[in-house]
Protein backbone atom coordinates (compact mmCIF):
# COMPACT_ATOMS: atom_id res chain seq x y z
CA UNK A 1 0.00 0.00 0.00
CA UNK A 2 2.74 2.23 0.84
CA UNK A 3 4.55 1.78 -2.57
CA UNK A 4 1.53 2.50 -4.26
CA UNK A 5 0.88 5.67 -2.87
CA UNK A 6 4.97 6.72 -3.31
CA UNK A 7 4.07 5.76 -7.20
CA UNK A 8 1.03 7.80 -7.09
CA UNK A 9 2.43 11.38 -5.77
CA UNK A 10 5.74 10.73 -8.35
CA UNK A 11 2.84 10.08 -11.22
CA UNK A 12 1.44 13.73 -9.93
CA UNK A 13 4.75 15.17 -9.39
CA UNK A 14 6.04 14.72 -13.40
CA UNK A 15 1.58 15.59 -14.33
CA UNK A 16 2.42 18.82 -12.75
CA UNK A 17 5.37 19.98 -14.24
CA UNK A 18 4.99 19.20 -17.68
CA UNK A 19 1.55 21.13 -17.22
CA UNK A 20 3.60 24.30 -15.45
CA UNK A 21 6.28 23.96 -18.57
CA UNK A 22 3.37 24.22 -20.89
CA UNK A 23 2.17 27.00 -19.66
CA UNK A 24 5.30 29.17 -19.09
CA UNK A 25 5.11 32.29 -22.37
CA UNK A 26 8.57 32.39 -24.62
CA UNK A 27 10.14 35.67 -23.75
CA UNK A 28 9.65 37.54 -27.60
CA UNK A 29 12.88 40.49 -28.16
CA UNK A 30 11.34 43.99 -28.44
CA UNK A 31 14.73 45.66 -29.14
CA UNK A 32 17.66 45.50 -31.53
CA UNK A 33 20.90 46.95 -32.30
CA UNK A 34 23.38 48.58 -34.24
CA UNK A 35 26.56 47.97 -35.30
CA UNK A 36 29.10 48.63 -37.79
CA UNK A 37 33.04 49.58 -38.78
CA UNK A 38 34.62 53.07 -39.59
CA UNK A 39 37.45 53.14 -41.98
CA UNK A 40 39.23 56.50 -43.12
CA UNK A 41 38.84 56.62 -46.85
CA UNK A 42 42.00 56.05 -48.48
CA UNK A 43 43.57 54.69 -46.07
CA UNK A 44 41.25 51.85 -44.73
CA UNK A 45 42.72 52.49 -41.79
CA UNK A 46 40.43 52.01 -38.44
CA UNK A 47 39.31 55.01 -37.12
CA UNK A 48 38.96 55.21 -33.17
CA UNK A 49 36.87 57.58 -30.50
CA UNK A 50 34.29 58.77 -34.18
CA UNK A 51 31.13 59.85 -32.20
CA UNK A 52 28.12 58.23 -33.18
CA UNK A 53 24.51 58.84 -32.57
CA UNK A 54 21.33 58.61 -33.86
CA UNK A 55 18.17 60.28 -34.59
CA UNK A 56 15.47 60.13 -33.17
CA UNK A 57 18.23 59.67 -30.26
CA UNK A 58 19.23 56.26 -28.88
CA UNK A 59 22.48 55.37 -27.16
CA UNK A 60 25.43 58.41 -27.83
CA UNK A 61 29.00 55.80 -28.53
CA UNK A 62 32.42 56.06 -30.00
CA UNK A 63 34.41 53.67 -32.07
CA UNK A 64 36.80 51.56 -30.09
CA UNK A 65 40.61 50.72 -31.27
CA UNK A 66 39.46 48.61 -33.73
CA UNK A 67 37.47 51.22 -35.61
CA UNK A 68 34.00 49.27 -33.89
CA UNK A 69 30.76 50.60 -32.39
CA UNK A 70 27.67 49.32 -30.72
CA UNK A 71 24.34 50.37 -29.94
CA UNK A 72 22.12 48.11 -27.89
CA UNK A 73 18.09 48.42 -26.87
CA UNK A 74 17.20 49.93 -29.68
CA UNK A 75 13.59 50.08 -30.60
CA UNK A 76 12.18 49.05 -33.85
CA UNK A 77 11.55 51.12 -36.12
CA UNK A 78 13.45 53.74 -39.08
CA UNK A 79 16.46 55.95 -37.88
CA UNK A 80 19.20 58.24 -39.00
CA UNK A 81 22.84 56.97 -37.77
CA UNK A 82 25.55 59.75 -38.14
CA UNK A 83 29.50 59.36 -37.42
CA UNK A 84 31.40 62.33 -36.85
CA UNK A 85 35.03 62.90 -36.20
CA UNK A 86 37.43 66.54 -35.97
CA UNK A 87 38.85 66.73 -38.82
CA UNK A 88 36.65 64.25 -41.11
CA UNK A 89 33.74 65.14 -43.28
CA UNK A 90 30.29 63.92 -41.02
CA UNK A 91 28.40 60.99 -42.63
CA UNK A 92 24.80 59.73 -41.88
CA UNK A 93 23.10 56.85 -43.01
CA UNK A 94 19.41 55.73 -43.20
CA UNK A 95 18.76 52.22 -40.91
CA UNK A 96 15.71 50.34 -40.11
CA UNK A 97 16.23 48.52 -36.77
CA UNK A 98 14.14 45.31 -36.37
CA UNK A 99 13.01 43.23 -33.38
CA UNK A 100 15.44 40.73 -32.39
CA UNK A 101 18.11 41.42 -34.98
CA UNK A 102 21.36 43.73 -35.64
CA UNK A 103 21.27 46.81 -38.47
CA UNK A 104 24.83 46.87 -39.68
CA UNK A 105 25.66 50.53 -40.31
CA UNK A 106 29.34 51.29 -42.03
CA UNK A 107 31.37 54.27 -42.61
CA UNK A 108 34.19 55.52 -44.73
CA UNK A 109 34.94 58.83 -43.42
CA UNK A 110 37.40 61.52 -45.48
CA UNK A 111 39.16 64.10 -44.28
CA UNK A 112 37.82 67.49 -44.46
CA UNK A 113 40.89 68.65 -46.94
CA UNK A 114 39.95 65.12 -48.85
CA UNK A 115 41.18 65.15 -52.31
CA UNK A 116 38.12 63.77 -53.59
CA UNK A 117 37.07 68.09 -53.42
CA UNK A 118 40.03 68.45 -55.57
CA UNK A 119 39.44 68.61 -59.17
CA UNK A 120 42.92 68.15 -60.71
CA UNK A 121 45.76 65.50 -60.35
CA UNK A 122 49.26 66.20 -61.19
CA UNK A 123 52.65 63.59 -62.80
CA UNK A 124 55.97 63.95 -61.06
CA UNK A 125 58.93 61.43 -61.98
CA UNK A 126 62.54 62.04 -62.37
CA UNK A 127 64.65 60.98 -65.34
CA UNK A 128 67.13 58.45 -65.07
CA UNK A 129 70.02 56.96 -67.12
CA UNK A 130 69.36 52.86 -67.67
CA UNK A 131 72.80 52.50 -67.81
CA UNK A 132 74.33 54.38 -64.91
CA UNK A 133 71.48 55.36 -63.24
CA UNK A 134 72.13 58.75 -62.99
CA UNK A 135 69.84 61.93 -63.14
CA UNK A 136 69.16 63.53 -66.71
CA UNK A 137 68.67 66.65 -66.80
CA UNK A 138 67.36 69.14 -69.52
CA UNK A 139 65.14 66.40 -70.99
CA UNK A 140 62.26 67.70 -72.91
CA UNK A 141 58.81 66.16 -71.56
CA UNK A 142 55.12 66.39 -73.10
CA UNK A 143 52.27 64.89 -72.84
CA UNK A 144 49.29 63.71 -74.78
CA UNK A 145 47.04 64.84 -74.73
CA UNK A 146 48.37 67.78 -75.04
CA UNK A 147 49.14 69.61 -71.59
CA UNK A 148 52.52 71.76 -71.20
CA UNK A 149 55.90 71.40 -72.18
CA UNK A 150 58.71 70.87 -69.44
CA UNK A 151 61.90 69.66 -69.31
CA UNK A 152 63.99 68.14 -66.27
CA UNK A 153 65.53 69.69 -63.30
CA UNK A 154 69.39 69.12 -63.05
CA UNK A 155 68.70 66.47 -60.70
CA UNK A 156 66.14 65.05 -63.78
CA UNK A 157 63.14 65.80 -61.65
CA UNK A 158 59.87 67.33 -63.20
CA UNK A 159 56.42 67.93 -62.03
CA UNK A 160 53.45 68.48 -64.49
CA UNK A 161 50.80 70.63 -61.85
CA UNK A 162 46.80 70.69 -62.66
CA UNK A 163 46.27 67.50 -64.89
CA UNK A 164 42.33 66.85 -65.57
CA UNK A 165 42.26 63.21 -64.27
CA UNK A 166 42.08 60.83 -67.55
CA UNK A 167 44.59 58.68 -69.04
CA UNK A 168 47.86 60.22 -70.78
CA UNK A 169 51.04 59.65 -72.90
CA UNK A 170 54.07 60.80 -71.42
CA UNK A 171 56.72 61.26 -73.67
CA UNK A 172 60.87 62.03 -72.84
CA UNK A 173 63.19 63.16 -75.31
CA UNK A 174 66.90 63.96 -75.28
CA UNK A 175 69.48 64.27 -78.00
CA UNK A 176 71.42 61.32 -77.56
CA UNK A 177 68.72 59.47 -76.16
CA UNK A 178 65.84 56.66 -77.71
CA UNK A 179 62.87 58.40 -77.19
CA UNK A 180 60.24 56.86 -74.50
CA UNK A 181 56.70 56.59 -73.99
CA UNK A 182 55.04 55.43 -70.92
CA UNK A 183 51.57 55.49 -70.54
CA UNK A 184 49.74 56.36 -66.79
CA UNK A 185 46.31 57.66 -65.33
CA UNK A 186 45.60 60.85 -63.62
CA UNK A 187 43.41 60.90 -60.16
CA UNK A 188 42.08 64.07 -58.89
CA UNK A 189 43.73 64.54 -55.43
CA UNK A 190 46.89 62.47 -56.60
CA UNK A 191 49.99 62.58 -58.29
CA UNK A 192 51.10 59.90 -60.45
CA UNK A 193 54.65 58.64 -60.58
CA UNK A 194 56.35 58.54 -63.20
CA UNK A 195 60.14 57.61 -63.03
CA UNK A 196 61.36 57.00 -66.29
CA UNK A 197 64.60 56.00 -67.74
CA UNK A 198 66.58 56.48 -71.29
CA UNK A 199 68.84 54.23 -73.14
CA UNK A 200 71.72 56.36 -75.16
CA UNK A 201 71.09 55.40 -78.73
CA UNK A 202 73.35 52.96 -80.29
CA UNK A 203 75.59 54.75 -82.86
CA UNK A 204 77.17 51.21 -84.07
CA UNK A 205 76.49 50.82 -88.10
CA UNK A 206 74.12 47.69 -88.36
CA UNK A 207 76.06 45.77 -91.15
CA UNK A 208 73.86 45.10 -94.02
CA UNK A 209 76.38 42.25 -95.88
CA UNK A 210 78.80 39.42 -94.99
CA UNK A 211 82.39 37.86 -95.75
CA UNK A 212 83.26 34.46 -97.03
CA UNK A 213 86.26 33.02 -96.61
CA UNK A 214 88.45 29.46 -96.75
CA UNK A 215 91.40 27.06 -97.94
CA UNK A 216 91.61 24.61 -100.63
CA UNK A 217 94.08 22.13 -100.16
CA UNK A 218 95.04 18.59 -102.05
CA UNK A 219 93.07 15.70 -100.74
CA UNK A 220 95.53 13.59 -101.00
CA UNK A 221 98.92 15.01 -100.24
CA UNK A 222 96.83 17.80 -98.15
CA UNK A 223 99.09 20.82 -99.98
CA UNK A 224 97.67 24.39 -100.89
CA UNK A 225 95.59 24.10 -104.14
CA UNK A 226 96.96 27.37 -105.93
CA UNK A 227 94.83 29.36 -108.34
CA UNK A 228 91.99 27.31 -107.96
CA UNK A 229 88.66 29.00 -108.94
CA UNK A 230 86.08 29.90 -106.70
CA UNK A 231 82.57 31.17 -108.34
CA UNK A 232 79.41 31.84 -106.58
CA UNK A 233 75.57 31.59 -106.88
CA UNK A 234 73.80 33.50 -106.74
CA UNK A 235 76.80 34.93 -108.88
CA UNK A 236 79.22 37.66 -106.85
CA UNK A 237 82.51 37.72 -108.77
CA UNK A 238 85.10 34.87 -109.66
CA UNK A 239 88.10 34.71 -108.00
CA UNK A 240 91.48 32.37 -107.09
CA UNK A 241 92.87 30.32 -104.67
CA UNK A 242 96.79 32.39 -103.37
CA UNK A 243 99.51 30.72 -102.94
CA UNK A 244 98.56 29.29 -99.70
CA UNK A 245 95.16 28.17 -101.36
CA UNK A 246 93.06 30.92 -99.71
CA UNK A 247 90.44 32.63 -100.77
CA UNK A 248 88.05 35.12 -100.01
CA UNK A 249 84.80 37.77 -100.38
CA UNK A 250 83.90 40.51 -98.97
CA UNK A 251 80.40 42.18 -98.69
CA UNK A 252 77.99 39.33 -100.05
CA UNK A 253 74.00 40.11 -99.24
CA UNK A 254 73.18 38.26 -96.50
CA UNK A 255 71.25 34.70 -97.98
CA UNK A 256 72.37 30.85 -99.00
CA UNK A 257 75.20 30.52 -101.66
CA UNK A 258 76.38 27.74 -103.98
CA UNK A 259 80.35 27.77 -103.70
CA UNK A 260 82.20 26.06 -107.02
CA UNK A 261 85.77 25.20 -107.03
CA UNK A 262 87.43 24.10 -110.13
CA UNK A 263 90.94 23.33 -111.12
CA UNK A 264 92.35 21.24 -113.94
CA UNK A 265 93.04 17.80 -112.90
CA UNK A 266 91.09 17.93 -109.94
CA UNK A 267 87.45 16.77 -109.22
CA UNK A 268 85.29 19.74 -108.80
CA UNK A 269 83.88 20.53 -105.51
CA UNK A 270 80.92 22.61 -103.92
CA UNK A 271 79.09 23.66 -100.92
CA UNK A 272 76.31 25.52 -99.83
CA UNK A 273 76.66 28.04 -97.34
CA UNK A 274 74.86 30.87 -94.93
CA UNK A 275 75.88 34.41 -94.94
CA UNK A 276 75.10 36.73 -92.20
CA UNK A 277 75.12 40.52 -92.17
CA UNK A 278 78.49 41.23 -89.98
CA UNK A 279 80.28 38.46 -90.05
CA UNK A 280 82.53 35.71 -91.66
CA UNK A 281 81.30 32.57 -92.97
CA UNK A 282 84.21 30.21 -93.38
CA UNK A 283 83.94 26.81 -95.90
CA UNK A 284 87.63 25.06 -96.90
CA UNK A 285 87.94 22.44 -99.52
CA UNK A 286 90.00 19.68 -100.14
CA UNK A 287 90.29 18.87 -104.43
CA UNK A 288 90.52 15.25 -105.33
CA UNK A 289 93.24 15.15 -108.10
CA UNK A 290 91.54 12.98 -111.06
CA UNK A 291 95.29 12.33 -112.54
CA UNK A 292 98.12 10.63 -111.08
CA UNK A 293 102.20 10.80 -112.07
CA UNK A 294 104.67 8.15 -113.47
CA UNK A 295 108.08 8.53 -112.87
CA UNK A 296 110.42 5.66 -114.33
CA UNK A 297 113.69 4.73 -116.05
CA UNK A 298 114.83 2.55 -119.20
CA UNK A 299 117.90 0.32 -118.94
CA UNK A 300 119.52 -3.09 -120.77
CA UNK A 301 119.97 -6.32 -119.45
CA UNK A 302 123.51 -5.46 -117.83
CA UNK A 303 121.57 -2.27 -115.62
CA UNK A 304 122.91 0.39 -118.32
CA UNK A 305 121.25 3.14 -118.33
CA UNK A 306 119.67 3.54 -122.12
CA UNK A 307 118.98 7.42 -123.30
CA UNK A 308 117.13 8.41 -126.51
CA UNK A 309 113.88 5.61 -125.28
CA UNK A 310 110.65 6.74 -126.40
CA UNK A 311 107.99 6.43 -124.16
CA UNK A 312 104.47 6.26 -125.02
CA UNK A 313 100.96 5.61 -123.11
CA UNK A 314 97.60 4.02 -123.17
CA UNK A 315 95.42 5.94 -123.15
CA UNK A 316 97.69 8.57 -124.14
CA UNK A 317 99.24 11.28 -122.43
CA UNK A 318 102.24 12.03 -125.42
CA UNK A 319 105.62 11.01 -126.03
CA UNK A 320 108.60 10.84 -124.04
CA UNK A 321 112.14 10.56 -124.05
CA UNK A 322 114.71 9.08 -121.86
CA UNK A 323 117.68 11.55 -120.46
CA UNK A 324 121.29 10.75 -120.54
CA UNK A 325 120.59 8.81 -117.56
CA UNK A 326 118.02 6.75 -118.70
CA UNK A 327 114.62 8.81 -116.76
CA UNK A 328 111.62 9.93 -117.84
CA UNK A 329 108.23 11.42 -115.91
CA UNK A 330 104.87 11.44 -117.20
CA UNK A 331 102.86 14.10 -115.39
CA UNK A 332 98.83 14.43 -115.52
CA UNK A 333 97.87 10.51 -116.33
CA UNK A 334 94.53 9.99 -115.90
CA UNK A 335 93.99 7.62 -112.92
CA UNK A 336 93.68 3.91 -113.31
CA UNK A 337 95.00 1.01 -115.68
CA UNK A 338 97.70 2.67 -118.03
CA UNK A 339 100.03 0.89 -120.30
CA UNK A 340 103.76 2.20 -121.18
CA UNK A 341 105.66 1.28 -123.72
CA UNK A 342 109.39 1.60 -124.74
CA UNK A 343 110.71 1.36 -128.28
CA UNK A 344 114.31 2.37 -129.08
CA UNK A 345 116.00 1.19 -132.16
CA UNK A 346 118.44 -1.92 -131.57
CA UNK A 347 116.10 -2.98 -128.93
CA UNK A 348 113.05 -5.06 -128.11
CA UNK A 349 109.50 -3.16 -128.05
CA UNK A 350 108.54 -3.65 -124.12
CA UNK A 351 105.40 -2.88 -122.72
CA UNK A 352 104.21 -2.57 -118.98
CA UNK A 353 101.09 -2.03 -117.02
CA UNK A 354 100.12 -0.25 -114.29
CA UNK A 355 98.13 1.15 -112.35
CA UNK A 356 98.08 5.44 -111.44
CA UNK A 357 95.92 6.51 -108.56
CA UNK A 358 94.84 10.11 -107.28
CA UNK A 359 97.64 12.29 -106.54
CA UNK A 360 99.97 9.55 -106.48
CA UNK A 361 103.41 9.08 -108.43
CA UNK A 362 103.93 5.30 -109.92
CA UNK A 363 107.44 4.48 -110.25
CA UNK A 364 108.41 2.03 -113.36
CA UNK A 365 111.69 0.40 -114.23
CA UNK A 366 111.54 -1.20 -118.07
CA UNK A 367 114.30 -3.47 -118.53
CA UNK A 368 115.03 -4.00 -122.97
CA UNK A 369 116.60 -6.63 -124.69
CA UNK A 370 118.88 -6.19 -127.70
CA UNK A 371 117.37 -7.46 -131.08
Amino acid sequence: MKTKLILFAVLLTLIYGCSKTEDTPVETPTHGSITGLITEYGTDAALEKVNVFTLPATSYVTTDSTGSFKIDNVEPGEYSVTAAKRAYDTLTVAVTVIAGKNTIADFILQKTDSTANISYGSIAGTVFDSETGNAIPNVTLYTMPATVVLTSASDGTFAFNNIEPGSYSLIAKKSGYDSTRITLNVTAGFAATANIQLTKTDTTIIPTAGDLSGNVIDAVKGTPVVNAEISTSPSSTIIFTDSLGNYSFSGLTPGSYTITITKNYYSEASATVNITAGTTTTADFALTPTVGKIQGSVIDSAGAAIKDVIITTTPETGSYVTDDGGEFTINNVPVGAVTVSAEKTGFVTKTVNITVNPGETRTVVIMLSHN
